[in-house]
């Protein structure tokens, strides 16, 4: 998405009212305000993004800093009580230790944990769970929001089977990303549980013009649009008004951004996507395997901040498609990807934080260390913004296998933004496809 690469605020949510097309930036602006109001919390927008309440003490740097231990939970003593609390919340089957744990605590703020589950995008999950347990109070805040988020999310899976029913028609296979493949998929027992914001379509370079016609025609038009971003990004933003709010749709011609080497493994995607059964009919969907990939890079371009509902996803995927995942394939098609850190990083998060059942990790090196100490757990936990230029820089460094791929990003980066403002600098651009193996 598009707050990685440009340093825009988390947990974006689809809470908009009647708006007409602008800008993304204020437009996400504006639907992270709807969400925390609908949450009892307070943000502004300002000139810079967003600008932070004073609804999370937690959020300290201090807190961040602190020396990190090994508890009897499992998880750094780096996290508050509340935070621990909302990870043994955010799965959907609870056992008897997460039970166990949960009643135990006493003392817990639990509209703070309520608050970090709206702002990781798991507020239906969270409510479903304190809801069973009896736990929480009367959280009505984090029920609206849940019921909220299960509206729009199937408000958007109708225009997705649409869409693609449309292109398929037309002989063009679309292929449902991230958040809306997980619901097409079922991995989330209930569509509330986990937000979106909008729906991510990848196609086959060769029919993108093909593609985006089709979704004009639908309604959609092209939103903070320019020129280079066919040469830059990885796709290109639409919206759609639908009454009083808008469907936004983003359509992909790479998955993800980075220098990772997708040409080499994209065709495969497309050759093992199978078709998924949903309340509104089928959905293309990527193998098991490759949906767990997709997810775990995302989380990496995003620099495992921003939305805790991103490790949840690779936590649930594993949980649910144990048996189904070609673990030799994954590691595989990594290897090939130069993704083979992003990869370890996200797994041992996931392992770390949420018990996802993961295993044949290897130890921790130097540029692991390096990463939990410019990444932390923390960060994760509290779906912390993008840090700054020089750490979100080194962060791209480490995700990417060879060193090289890492710099290469960094000046299409710099060449992208001098664009933006009119300033020449393609000379630092390097083309994708000429990756040194």
């Amino acid at each position: 998405m598009r707050s990685s690469s440009f340093g825009l605020s988390p947990c974006r949510f689809p809470a908009l009212r009647g708006e007409a097309i602008r800008p993304l930036p204020r437009l996400w602006q504006e639907r992270q305000c709807a969400i925390w109001a609908l949450a009892g919390r307070h943000l502004s927008p300002t000139g810079r993004g967003v600008k932070w309440g004073p609804a999370l003490p937690c959020l300290d740097s201090a807190a961040g800093s602190q020396s990190v231990r090994r508890v009897a939970s499992g998880t750094p003593s780096e996290l508050t009580a509340e935070e621990r609390a909302l990870l043994r919340l955010a799965r959907q089957e609870l056992g008897d230790k997460d039970t166990s744990f949960l009643r135990g605590q006493t003392g817990i703020d639990w509209t703070q944990v309520a608050s970090l589950a709206v702002r990781g995008g798991i507020a239906g999950l969270v409510e479903s769970n304190l809801r069973q347990l009896g736990l929480g109070g009367a959280q009505h805040n984090l029920a609206m929001a849940g019921l909220h988020i299960e509206v729009e999310n199937r408000r958007l899976l109708r225009e997705t089977v649409a869409v693609c029913a449309q292109a398929s028609a037309r002989g063009v296979l679309l292929i449902p990303l991230k958040g809306i493949a997980l619901v097409g998929a079922g991995i989330y027992a209930n569509p509330g549980f986990r937000s979106m914001c909008d729906v991510d379509l990848l196609c086959r370079p060769d029919r993108f013009e093909q593609v985006l016609g089709i979704l004009r025609e639908r309604g959609f038009e092209e939103t903070g649009y320019v020129p280079a971003q066919h040469d830059y990004y990885h796709h290109v933003t639409l919206v759609k008004p639908t009454g009083k709010r808008q469907v936004m749709f983003e359509l992909h011609w790479q998955p993800t951004y980075g220098f990772f080497d997708f040409q080499s493994v994209l065709a495969e995607w497309f050759t093992r996507s199978r078709r998924v059964r949903t309340v509104d009919g089928e959905l293309p969907g990527l193998s098991p395997t490759d949906l767990l990939l997709s997810v775990s890079l995302h989380l990496a371009t995003h620099r495992f901040r921003a939305g805790l509902k991103w490790l949840v996803d690779i936590a649930e995927i594993a949980r649910r498609w144990q048996a189904k995942i070609d673990w030799q394939q994954l590691w595989s098609d990594a290897r090939r990807l130069g993704a083979v850190s992003a990869l370890t990083f996200a797994f041992k998060m996931a392992v770390r934080l949420l018990d996802a059942p993961i295993s044949g990790l290897p130890p921790a090196g130097l540029r692991e260390r390096l990463g939990r100490r410019l990444c932390s757990d923390a960060a994760m936990v509290r779906s912390e913004p993008q840090p700054g230029n020089l750490s979100s820089g080194l962060i791209n460094l480490l995700y990417h296998d060879n060193v090289r791929d890492g710099i290469r990003l960094l000046m299409h980066k710099a060449a992208e933004l001098a664009e933006r403002r009119h300033i020449n600098l393609r000379f630092l651009r390097w083309d994708r496809q000429r990756r040194s193996k």
